[in-house]
């Protein structure tokens, strides 16, 4: 994807998130929510992943890895439409920023980063995937969608939803989806899902529930989570 430098506005501290637990549920942003650079905690507490724009209409802006205070890295980070999520892995050592670059029907896109000796590497986890997903089941017209459902043996591997677009001009592969257990650093396919096994296996929280439109802002969203933990007795 594009990747070019940004200037951002400092204008705020970037909000905290408690450090994250050992569960599959992502955190849920949309774009109003990033001008406030939300910072997600890893589930040690020593790293968190912040995510900046600089309004609510841009369609860019950055994403940083930090250890405690102390930046490790940042990536440029462009194609905002809709919901990002993002979930960090459970032993603390890779993260995915996962969101929709197109509004209400997608297209949802990948990235994945992993730490290891206080250093930052973005990871095609979903490469393989996505490249055998389009082979076998081509939409000429809008290409696929994929999400991340889950880590796998602390940050090893990763669960992969890839799904056809479900309009009609993607024929008759509109809303297919398969499933994918893959390498988390170099993406090789380890397993192959069909949409009812990955069902079975994918706990339909992750990577959530709430799946934001382009049209919502930061209320509509607080909204919904607010009506999902009354729902849930929280």
């Amino acid at each position: 994807m594009k990747c070019a430098p940004v200037a951002l506005l400092l204008l705020t501290l970037p909000l905290q998130s408690p450090p994250g637990s050992a569960d599959c549920e992502a955190d849920v942003f949309v774009r109003q929510d990033l001008e406030h650079q939300p910072r997600v905690a890893s589930p040690d507490g020593r790293y968190g992943l912040v995510l900046a724009v600089a309004s609510e209409d841009d369609d860019h802006g950055e994403i940083r890895v930090y250890e405690h205070a102390r930046l490790l890295a940042t990536y440029a980070w462009t194609d905002l439409s809709a919901g990002v999520f993002v979930k960090w892995s459970d032993d603390s050592r890779a993260v995915y920023v996962n969101w929709s670059n197109g509004g209400m029907i997608g297209d949802y896109v990948l990235r994945a980063f992993r730490i290891e000796d206080g250093t930052v590497r973005e990871v095609a986890a979903s490469a393989p995937a996505e490249a055998e997903f389009d082979a076998k089941y081509p939409c000429k017209a809008r290409g696929h969608n994929v999400y991340a459902v889950r880590w796998l043996g602390g940050s090893q591997e990763m669960l992969l939803a890839l799904e056809v677009h479900p309009t009609g001009d993607c024929g008759k592969n509109l809303g297919l989806m398969r499933g994918y257990r893959v390498n988390a650093i170099d993406g090789t396919i380890a397993e192959r899902y069909s949409e009812r096994r990955l069902k079975a296996i994918a706990p339909p929280t992750c990577p959530s529930p709430i799946y934001p439109t382009a049209l919502w802002n930061s209320d509509d969203l607080a909204r919904v989570k607010a009506e999902l933990r009354r729902k849930r007795g929280g």
